[in-house]
Order: structure tokens, then C-alpha cells, then sequence
């Protein structure tokens, strides 16, 4: 039987992810995991147009979805100190460590093969950021998009047998749209957003993309996503140019 990924929830899938990441010794890190939607989707999408079993496809996005957060886990160690940035560093390898188990369970080692190049590629990127901080922003936001894409790059080299370059396109733009969504979440705490010009040349950049990667018939659902993600983005935008136009 084939696989319909509409018939795979969140909800179902944050329920297996919550499973596996249910131990006290997260607790006792004061870290709570949680599966990221924004993956979750995309991922979702890009297995449509593959031949997986629904039950092994389910399995596949857990996998990624525990990758993933064990990404995000070690992003925040340098939020602690000592014994509790000890213990999130190995929140995240456990995570990670879910990630593996699973995989030898549902798929053949080519898929895992492919998932660790992802991997290399992500602490090359993080490795990059912490060693470069000086770098300029359009290399600060290309190492987030491989650090945020990879996983999601990786399932298109393998589940998708055609039109992997539009694939590619459209997801890459949706993965800038999301890094640059995050990045404004974080400072808009501060109630500024430093070179909103930049932002929004990177708007302009990723509609471009989307549109003809539209036009080129990739999946709808990847379009309608990345409009949930450009939304937000613009109002930050408007905020800040306005902010900066208040008389002082």
C-alpha cells in the first residue's frame, strides 16, 4: 500500500516524538524537547512523493524531527553553565541517539548514510559560526540555512526521483524564509532589528524564488507554508522601519 502523508498528523507524530523523549534525566537538564512543525511540514511534503509504507514514513519524520531537536538542544548550551551545560549537551546527543535507533528499525543504511552527510555538513556550519563571528550576514544566513535545511535536502535526494531541482529551490527558500523568521523572533525582544534592510532584500529574494519554483509546478503545500512564514516576517519588517522613523 502506498503512503498518503495527509493521513500522518502532527499530532500523531509529536506523540511518538514525546515517547521517545520522555526521561527524567531530560527533566533534571530543564529540557523540555519539542518536535518542530516547521520540519514537520516540509518533511511531510517531500515524502508525498515517495512510495513509502505509511508506517515507515511516520518512523522516517520521527527520526528526523529527534535530528533535528538534538540540533536545537546543543544550540543552547552556551544558555548555562557547567554541570547543566554538561547535561544539555547530552540532552541533545539522546535525542540524536533515538534518531539512529530508529532508522536501523525502518530503512536500509543508504538512507542513514545520506542523513549523516547531513550531519557532517550541520556542525561544519555551527563550527563556522562559532569560529567566524565576524562573518558577513548573508554567510551568517547561509550557515543557518544548511544548519535548518540539511535534513530536509537530504529527504529530497532520496525520495524525490523527479524535479529535485525545483524541489530544491522552492524548499531552500522556505528554509531562508524560516531561518529569517527565527532570527527576527530573537530580536525582536530587543524591539530592534539590526539592518532591516537586509531582511528585507532577503524577502524580495525568497518571493522571486518561490514564484518560479510555483511556476515550475513543485507542490502547492510548500507555497502555502512559506506564506505563514513571510507574513510575520514583514510585519517585524513594517515594526521596525517605523520604530526607526519615531521622532527621538
Amino acid at each position: 500500500m502506498s503512503v498518503k502523508i495527509e493521513e500522518i498528523t502532527f499530532a500523531e507524530v509529536e506523540e511518538r516524538f514525546k515517547r521517545y523523549t520522555h526521561h527524567p534525566f531530560l527533566r533534571s537538564a530543564y529540557v523540555n524537547p519539542t518536535a518542530s512543525r516547521f520540519h514537520f511540514e516540509v518533511g511531510r511534503a517531500i515524502l508525498l512523493e515517495s512510495q513509502e509504507p505509511l508506517a515507515e514514513a511516520t518512523e522516517i519524520l520521527s527520526a528526523v524531527l529527534l535530528l533535528q531537536e538534538g540540533f536545537a538542544i546543543h544550540e543552547t548550551v552556551d544558555q548555562v553553565r557547567d554541570l547543566q551545560r554538561q547535561l544539555r549537551v547530552l540532552a541533545g546527543d539522546y535525542c540524536s541517539s533515538w534518531y539512529y535507533r530508529i532508522l536501523t528499525r525502518v530503512s536500509d543504511s543508504s538512507l542513514m548514510a545520506a542523513l549523516s552527510q547531513a550531519v557532517v555538513e550541520v556542525n561544519e556550519a555551527k563550527m563556522a559560526l562559532y569560529t567566524h563571528p565576524e562573518m558577513c550576514e548573508e554567510e551568517y544566513l547561509l550557515q543557518h540555512d544548511i544548519i535548518q535545511g540539511s535534513l530536509l535536502y537530504t529527504l529530497i535526494r532520496f525520495f524525490v526521483s523527479n524535479a529535485q531541482e525545483r524541489w530544491r529551490t522552492q524548499v531552500s527558500s522556505l528554509v531562508r524564509g524560516y531561518v529569517v523568521h527565527e532570527i527576527l523572533q530573537r530580536t525582536s525582544q530587543a524591539n530592534s532589528i539590526l539592518r532591516p534592510e537586509q531582511y528585507e532584500q532577503c524577502l524580495v529574494e525568497t518571493a522571486i524564488k518561490l514564484h518560479q519554483a510555483a511556476d515550475d509546478g513543485v507542490s502547492g503545500p510548500i507555497s502555502q507554508m512559506l506564506l505563514k512564514y513571510l507574513q510575520p516576517i514583514q510585519t517585524a519588517m513594517d515594526s521596525s522601519f517605523l520604530a526607526e522613523k519615531k521622532p527621538g
